[in-house]
This record gives C-alpha cells, sequence and structure tokens, in this order.
C-alpha cells in the first residue's frame, strides 16, 4: 500500500513519468493520470465527458463506501410530517431542531418500528431514524408548536429599551415559551445595542419584528425573529462532483477518515462500464486509499472493501 501523507487532501501517486509522485492533483490531473491507463492520451477513444465521468464515479463511489465526506444540511420543518430527505446525505448521525438534538433509533430494535411511529400523535420531536433511501424518520412528528421553534433572530433589536447589562438572557415572549436572547452589548443608558439567539424555545413563535422580550435588568427591549428553526441534518454525505480542471478533491472535517490516494488496485478487475457517450470506461479500478484515526485505514473500491488497523 502506498504511503499516505497530506492529511484533509486526496493525493494520487503517480508512475515515475508521470506528473509529481507525490502530489496534491487537480480535477485535470486526475483526468490526465486515468486517460494514461486507459492508453488513450490522444483521445481516440475517449471524450472528455467519458473520462470525467468516469472519474467521478469511482470518486463518488469509494467516498461513499469509506464513509469519508460529512456533509450538514437544513430542512424547512412541516407540522404532521415525520419523513424528511436530508439529500446528499445518505446516511444520518445527528439530527437536531433548534437546541434540541433527537435519540438517534435503528428501526426493527425493541419497541421501534414504524407501525409504533405511525400511531403516535404529533408533538416535540425526540427520536429519528434512518428510513429507505437517504430519508430520515423523526419521532412523534413535529406538531404545529415544535414547528414554530425560533431559528434566527435580527442582531440589533428592533427597540433597545434601558437599563441591561452585558451577557443578561432575556426570555422571548411573542407568542412563544421557552426562546431566550443573549444582550452581547449595549450603551451608556443601558440600551441593547445587540444580541444573540440563545435558546430556540419550545415553540409558537412566528417570523416577526418588535416581539417584545422579559427579563433581565432593564426595560423596553423587542427583537425581530428572522426565520424559524429548520431540522439540522449531519452525516454521510455523496461527494460534489468535480467540474473544472482547478477543482481539488478534499476531505470534509471531522469525517472518521481522511481521503488519501485516489488509485487502481493492484489484482483489481478492470470492469468495464459505458460512459455518457456510450463509450466503455475503467470505473470498477478506480479506489481511494486512507489513513484515519488512531492508524485505522484501509482502501475501498465500487466491488471489494478492506479495512486495516484497530477498532
Amino acid at each position: 500500500m502506498a504511503t499516505v501523507v497530506n492529511a484533509g487532501a486526496i493525493i494520487v501517486q503517480l508512475a515515475a513519468n508521470a506528473l509529481t509522485r507525490y502530489h496534491t492533483p487537480s480535477f485535470e490531473d486526475l483526468c490526465l493520470m486515468l486517460r494514461r491507463r486507459l492508453n488513450d492520451l490522444d483521445g481516440h477513444s475517449y471524450t472528455d465527458d467519458d473520462i470525467k465521468y468516469c472519474v467521478n464515479v469511482g470518486y463518488a463511489d469509494s467516498c461513499m463506501v469509506a464513509r469519508c465526506h460529512k456533509a450538514s444540511v437544513e430542512l424547512a420543518v412541516s407540522a404532521g410530517t415525520g419523513s424528511y430527505d436530508p439529500s446528499p446525505i445518505f446516511e444520518a448521525l445527528e439530527v437536531s431542531l433548534g437546541d434540541e438534538i433527537l435519540e438517534k433509533k435503528d428501526l426493527g430494535a425493541f419497541g421501534v418500528s414504524l407501525e409504533a411511529w405511525n400511531n403516535t400523535p404529533a408533538g416535540a420531536p425526540k427520536q429519528f431514524a434512518h428510513q429507505t433511501g437517504a430519508s430520515v424518520r423523526v419521532h412523534p412528528p413535529p406538531d404545529a408548536t415544535a414547528a414554530s421553534r425560533i431559528g434566527t433572530v435580527k442582531i440589533t433589536p428592533t427597540a433597545g429599551g434601558s437599563g441591561y447589562k452585558a451577557n443578561e438572557q432575556l426570555d422571548v415572549v411573542g407568542g412563544g415559551s421557552g426562546g431566550k436572547v443573549l444582550v452581547v452589548s449595549v450603551d451608556g443608558a443601558g440600551a441593547v445595542t445587540a444580541i444573540a439567539l440563545y435558546r430556540s424555545g419550545e415553540g409558537g413563535y412566528s417570523v416577526e419584528s418588535g416581539v417584545a422580550t422579559s427579563g433581565g435588568s432593564g426595560t423596553g427591549c423587542t427583537i425581530e425573529i428572522t426565520a424559524l428553526a429548520k431540522l439540522r441534518v449531519q452525516g454521510y454525505s455523496v461527494p460534489d462532483a468535480m467540474i473544472y480542471a482547478t477543482d481539488k478533491p478534499t476531505a470534509i472535517p471531522g469525517s472518521y477518515a481522511t481521503p488519501a490516494i485516489l488509485s487502481r488496485g493492484e489484482g483489481q478487475g478492470r470492469a468495464m462500464r459505458p460512459t455518457h457517450a456510450g463509450n466503455p470506461a475503467l470505473a470498477e479500478g478506480l479506489r481511494i486509499e486512507w489513513e484515519g484515526k488512531d492508524g485505522r485505514g484501509g482502501w475501498c473500491g465500487r466491488i471489494a472493501a478492506s479495512v486495516r488497523g484497530e477498532g
């Protein structure tokens, strides 16, 4: 197995007569490497679109199997709706609504079934589970109150009031409950000049200006709620396609494994597949090698996977 260097970026091991032996490649470099392996440097057999398609297929599939890309998406919450599609995330690791992180459950585990969840009335979501495809199911589905937690507030209050002190917490009234903002700064008269969202609350809020607050040492501060909280899903994601010659594939921070080397595994079958232009091209031969935390690592491709190290 080739030496792994340059954590956080995919590197390519090329032959001695190729670019540089250890090189952080652009998409153009990867395409050139594949043309060399296909013995098609003159471009007579494969179009540029063929090569780009092939590299992206091998790269995306390897990253999915290796689970080495993470992403985060936010989804609008609808009252009574329990299922959400967080694509391009294909395996959710953490789901939250406002301040609350939902407990991950596995469908089929003791007491966890879609039949039971379907019979649960809407309320404040506490759990989530992966369904078919990329979709996630939250349980119970959010009711109108849970679907109206505070998402964002305008940093400048609509009215600063007077008598406040920095770092005080103010309760957001406005028809909801549990929402709080933090006083970031005040002027000489104690009027609030900047705030930050501190708690999204239990819900019951709406997007509006001039929302009353209570608490703290002053009076008269009102704020603007600019958006309601969304369902935030974090998890393993399909990587974006590389399009431009200058694109450089990179690992997303916090991934379990850092992609390291995109290469053709020795001894792997040179399976061929049609490309967009109808030509066969090498895809299954592309694989990714990596080193992760605590010395863990391995490689994976379209047809096999191997993990080495502890754990």
